[in-house]
């Protein structure tokens, strides 16, 4: 419980532009609970908006951690897992519903929900499975891809790219910078 209002806390932030705070409610929420794939991402999304490349990095890389250790939980782990993942997709789908329409001069509603759609994708590609393999979503390959990138890694940047690419054939962006680093 307290690491999920830590995220939230944390998610509020990140909306308001305060990535820096944003960035420690993420710590503090992992610290409570290791395994909250989503504090990882966001962390890493406040580290992106901070230019704080390699730390960027170290968080999407822990959030893949923790999505390979989800596969390794019992079956009670991984009821309470799911039960917690489907509470925080429902959290921020009304969190998308509540955005104001736009006002002259405002961001677009679709746009200003992005960052919740983003989020919601990473949650439900994240659901922890009986089987052995890591399904690592398309978002977070992005993500660390983007990372590498800004750190001129090229050659681990179109890895992930292509690899985002590949899971997620709607990831246009992915598709037009992995072909302009090949």
């Amino acid at each position: 419980q307290a690491a999920q209002r830590r995220l939230r806390a944390g998610e509020e932030l990140l909306q308001a532009n305060a990535a820096d705070k944003a960035a420690e409610e993420f710590r503090a929420a992992i610290a409570l609970d290791p395994q909250l794939v989503l504090a990882h991402y966001n962390l890493g999304q406040s580290l992106m908006a901070q230019k704080l490349y390699p730390e960027a990095e170290a968080a999407y890389l822990a959030c893949i951690a923790a999505l390979e250790r989800r596969n390794q939980m019992t079956e009670a782990e991984r009821t309470q897992a799911l039960k917690d993942i489907d509470d925080q997709i429902r959290e921020l789908r009304d969190l998308v519903r509540q955005i104001p329409p736009q006002t002259k001069g405002g961001l677009d509603t679709t746009l200003r929900a992005l960052p919740f759609e983003q989020r919601i994708r990473v949650l439900e590609q994240s659901k922890p499975t009986e089987s052995a393999t890591v399904t690592i979503p398309a978002e977070l390959r992005l993500a660390l891809g983007s990372a590498y990138l800004r750190q001129n890694k090229l050659a681990d940047a179109e890895r992930e790219y292509t690899a985002a690419l590949a899971s997620d054939k709607k990831l246009e962006d992915a598709r037009k910078v992995a072909e302009s680093l090949a």
